[in-house]
């Protein structure tokens, strides 16, 4: 005679439960707590600090709105963009010539900078974006590497040697200029993950034949953000000439840039509101930190990154610390099991 199966004890049944609406709580609560307080710290930060860390503070704004402007492309479209520096240096360098040149005041500046990378995103967009996994990043990298050459060769732009141009002002309002275009993204990407249109983008994420043949224009969509990210990228760009007061090739083009990007919105998170933020805020600490005192080891810190995030935190660490995910050894080896070949 066979024993019926065992019942589960009532804390075992309730356990699941409960670790659900703690990961709920915690997820409300972050989501009110989070805005306010980062908005309350970004506000307040020149009213306790000047100098250097003002200007510390400047950069790690400035990555944030960069990781954002990556995050339309890369995260929420799955598109992996190595190009986007070529729109901070488009946005630059409009700026710099319409100020410098043509004696523009700053903000019709900034708003032209944004129209022109918006429109050579949509020119080159139709193209590249036919493309995708490494023939699109490829395609990107190129795209960006040839504009910097073509800039060099550009005599009303200074060539080589760049433009120097003069705006009087000062290193807050900077600040808060970077801080008004790091509130532009976030407020894009929150109205984008909100609506129908976020949606869309997971969808092309996931599978974007799949998408396309459940009635998403998936071509509409991946473009829109592909020019959304020229613009915070561009607006980013211009704040960043006005703050260094001289822009070349290398200093705006640099590669660099796009490799940064991509790495603080894969520490956060991809495809998330406040991952590329939480992102930027972590990277920026631990490499200032090592370059104040690790010279060499600042040197690989993001070769270093690249590969832990990769093995370890394939989905950043934005789900650990909303709770999404449970943090644990077998969860952080599941990467490295699903990479063995």
């Amino acid at each position: 005679m066979s024993l019926p199966a065992r019942s589960p004890a009532p804390a075992d049944a309730l356990r699941p439960a409960a670790g659900a609406a703690r990961r709920a709580g915690r997820a409300a609560v972050l989501r009110v707590a989070l805005p306010v307080g980062f908005g309350i710290a970004v506000l307040a930060t020149p009213l306790v600090a000047s100098g250097y860390p003002l200007r510390e503070a400047t950069t790690i704004l400035m990555y944030m709105a960069l990781a954002l402007s990556w995050n339309l492309i890369g995260g929420l479209c799955g598109y992996p963009s190595v190009g986007n520096v070529a729109f901070f240096g488009i946005g630059a360098y409009v700026t710099a010539a319409l100020v410098a040149h043509l004696h523009w005041t700053l903000l019709p500046a900034l708003g032209a900078s944004a129209l022109a990378a918006l429109a050579f995103a949509a020119v080159i967009g139709p193209i590249v974006l036919r493309l995708n996994g490494h023939y699109f990043a490829i395609a990107t990298l190129g795209t960006a590497q040839a504009l910097g050459q073509i800039v060099i060769m550009v005599p009303w732009v200074g060539g080589p040697n760049g433009i120097i141009l003069r705006v009087p002002i000062g290193d807050t309002d900077v600040y808060y200029l970077m801080a008004a275009v790091l509130g532009l993204a976030l407020l894009i990407t929150h109205v984008i993950l909100r609506g129908s249109w976020g949606y869309a983008c997971r969808m092309i994420r996931q599978d974007e034949h799949a998408a396309a043949a459940c009635g998403v224009n998936a071509t509409y969509y991946k473009t829109a953000c592909w020019g959304l990210s020229a613009i915070v990228a561009a607006l980013v760009g211009s704040v960043y000439a006005v703050w260094i007061t001289f822009v070349n090739p290398p200093s705006v083009f640099d590669p660099l840039y796009s490799l940064t990007m991509v790495v603080l919105t894969l520490v956060g998170g991809a495809g998330t509101l406040w991952g590329p933020v939480v992102g930027a805020f972590l990277v920026e600490i631990v490499d200032q930190y090592l370059w104040a005192n690790l010279l060499t080891a600042h040197t690989l810190f993001l070769g270093v990154v690249i590969v832990v995030i990769v093995l370890f935190l394939p989905r950043g660490v934005w789900p650990y610390l909303t709770g999404q995910q449970g943090l644990s050894w077998r969860s952080l080896f599941e990467g490295t099991r699903r990479l063995r070949v």
